[in-house]
């Protein structure tokens, strides 16, 4: 009997790729995807969904600054971006209303998601990864040289005045809270910041404009999250007139909103949703298995429907197989207990930072010849398509200027050029890596590696005591924008593409959408922000702590390096080598062998909060899934869908609206992430 995980045992053979001949590409679920509407001729925008975005971005930056800073709710460090989940359920409640009494008003699907588009493209900039980490640490060395004095004051004369104001108040008035925002002290470093910014959408645009062809025609790949947009979109009225989506909106809202009200009201009981670590084993060597998160997160179980069965398997495998590595070393006699900062084994920050660079380049090279052929119509060697030759040709003139704009705005601040060049190239990969897990898997978030990010790769490979204090000082700002990728757009920007493909939208139009809520988004993200830092204060009792704590954590490793400057580690590179050669060995033996039941991305995400966090919703989701395409085969699938888009909805809605209920009463709200 073919293995019950195996895709081929449910839905029959993945046809070849013509990117690769006579081999099978690495993601092959072909789930059924005909609950999205046939795409109609490419169209352009509509000037009023565009009016309808920027002013959307408006309201919604608001309310994600109040949530998450003055506030206890993340709004848009996942994967669905809950503000704009919950305005596309208005608009396609109030749209259907608009189609019964006044047509003319009504919005055309088109145009509601151009406004989803350029929510889900914008919003992100005001996250982790992006904005939220890296301005409290532009000010947190003045803030501590004005508290406590010693070498702080060192640490910022390190930092140049273009890239973060000197005065002490600008500082204190951030931290301790004040009436108002000093702009003028914050404008150059904005406008510096901004730039930045910029140039790193701009590339990231630019790379997902270059590999669309080859994920989303070539490999087809399954695009998890862009499942409750469309199926919204594409059923309007009689959405909200399906029972089983009802079903599944049900269980999520009620739960977690007991849980709400069980935050504010003791008494009221509730179901604990969030993970929870329970230890199996007690005793050696066994133990090293260590805690076992268990949680039970609607919306990763929603998503998790519609990962592919192979992928779906394959992360939770290596997962466990990690652990399982972890037991023998002790069994062996060696220490498990070093932390992840020590290269010890099995490696597993090591093994996740080798995987992530290397999955990247399979990614690239699967696309080689898409990349080629786009290179020759960009140079006009191949115009068979001049819309597509266009398209190519600006985002390679995109790409180059945005690196060289990056390379050198990482020299200027204090790095060593081939120093700004090596972590923003790597920091690119780990991108591109995290965006390609969204188009596959469409966890509830994506986490990189946890230590051996961009900056910690060269600090913990080649030591620290090669660079000096400017260098240091720099880095430890930049972690600030390197260390999360959850708030970097690329994944947002080619979910948009695919959404493209499917109703019809013209894709230079939508770039085009993109690049404006970008511009429109980036100084809404500013404002919004620095008015409820200013006004709530980042280091009082109101203001939410992970922020500045994330900070602390920079700065305390920061002096940590000066105080002991680590040597050149060829352990911890040499495992980054090898797990890199171990993706793309997967790789290949998943391209040769149509029986081989790993995926390499199982073995990418295997040592990330990713599948650690949700490891227990993909198993559910799995078998479930197992179980219905075995038994009710693809038509009970089909109808399945509905029930896990409830899911998600329900959890979306539910945490956006006490989010939202908390604003407005102003009382505090469960944190429902963690």
């Amino acid at each position: 009997m073919p293995c019950p995980y195996h895709p081929g045992a449910l839905q029959g053979r993945t046809p070849r790729t013509a990117n690769w001949p006579s081999v099978r590409p690495i993601s092959t679920d072909n789930d059924p995807q005909s609950v999205l509407a046939d795409a109609p001729q490419p169209s352009g925008i509509s000037l009023r969904a565009v009016i309808a975005g920027v002013v959307a971005e408006a309201a919604l930056f608001w309310w994600v600054a109040s949530s998450e800073i003055s506030g206890n709710v993340y709004l848009i460090c996942y994967s669905l971006l809950m503000p704009a989940v919950a305005l596309l359920t208005a608009v396609v409640a109030a749209n259907a209303a608009l189609e019964r009494w006044l047509p003319r008003l009504a919005f055309h699907r088109r145009e509601v998601l151009t406004v989803y588009v350029m929510l889900t493209c914008s919003l992100p900039v005001a996250g982790f990864g992006m904005m939220r980490f890296l301005i409290p640490s532009l000010v947190y060395p003045q803030y501590m040289q004005h508290e406590t004095g010693g070498r702080w004051g060192n640490i910022a004369a390190q930092l140049p005045s273009w890239l973060a104001p000197k005065a002490t108040g600008v500082a204190t008035g951030f931290f301790l809270g004040q009436p108002s925002v000093p702009w003028h002290a914050w404008t150059v470093p904005l406008l510096s910041w901004g730039a930045l910014f910029l140039a790193l959408i701009a590339a990231q645009l630019a790379i997902t404009v270059l590999v669309r062809k080859q994920w989303i025609e070539s490999e087809r790949l399954t695009f998890p999250i862009v499942y409750l947009p469309l199926r919204m979109t594409q059923q309007g009225t009689s959405f909200f007139k399906d029972y089983l989506m009802w079903l599944g909106f049900a269980g999520p809202f009620v739960l977690q909103s007991l849980s709400a009200i069980g935050y504010l009201y003791p008494w009221v009981p509730s179901f604990q949703l969030k993970a929870n670590f329970y230890t199996l084993f007690a005793s050696r060597p066994w133990s090293a298995f260590g805690g076992v998160p268990i949680g039970f997160y609607p919306i990763a179980i929603g998503l998790a429907y519609f990962i592919p069965t192979d992928v779906n398997f394959s992360c939770w495998f290596f997962y466990f197989l990690m652990r399982f590595l972890l037991v023998g070393a002790a069994a062996l006699g060696l220490d498990t207990n070093q932390p992840i900062t020590v290269s010890s084994f099995p490696f597993r920050e090591e093994q996740a930072a080798g995987a992530w660079i290397a999955y990247a380049g399979v990614a690239l090279w699967l696309g080689r010849r898409q990349l080629a052929q786009a290179y020759r119509m960009a140079t006009g060697r191949d115009n068979d398509d001049a819309a597509d030759s266009a398209m190519f040709r600006r985002a390679g003139v995109t790409l180059v200027l945005s690196l060289a704009f990056i390379f050198g705005f990482g020299a200027l601040a204090g790095l060593p050029l081939w120093l700004s060049v090596g972590i923003f190239t790597i920091y690119l990969l780990y991108v591109m890596t995290a965006a390609r897990v969204r188009a596959e898997v469409g966890t509830q978030w994506t986490f990189a590696p946890l230590v051996w990010g961009p900056n910690q790769i060269f600090l913990l490979g080649l030591g620290s005591g090669i660079f000096g204090a400017r260098t240091l000082t720099t880095l430890a700002v930049m972690e600030g924008i390197t260390v999360d990728v959850r708030g970097q757009p690329m994944g947002n920007q080619m979910e948009s593409l695919k959404m493209a493909e499917e109703v019809g939208l013209s894709r230079r139009h939508l770039t085009a959408v993109i690049v404006i809520a970008t511009l429109t988004g980036l100084p809404l993200a500013f404002y919004t922000s620095f008015q409820h830092w200013y006004h709530t204060g980042a280091l009082t009792a109101k203001a939410n702590w992970y922020h500045v704590y994330k900070v602390q954590l920079n700065y305390q490793y920061l002096f940590a390096k000066m105080d002991a400057p680590t040597k050149f580690n060829l352990t911890g590179l040499s495992a980054v080598g090898l797990s890199g050669v171990a993706t793309v060995a997967l790789a290949l033996l998943r391209t040769r062998f149509a029986g081989w039941p790993f995926h390499p991305l199982g073995y990418v995400l295997s040592n990330t909060l990713t599948v650690g966090a949700f490891w227990v919703p993909m198993l559910m989701a799995n078998v479930v899934k197992v179980v219905v395409l075995r038994y009710g085969g693809v038509r009970l699938y089909r109808r399945s869908i509905s029930f896990f888009v409830g899911i998600i909805l329900g959890d979306v809605l539910a945490e956006a609206g006490w989010s939202l209920a908390g604003l407005i009463g102003g009382f505090p709200v469960y944190q429902f992430l963690s």
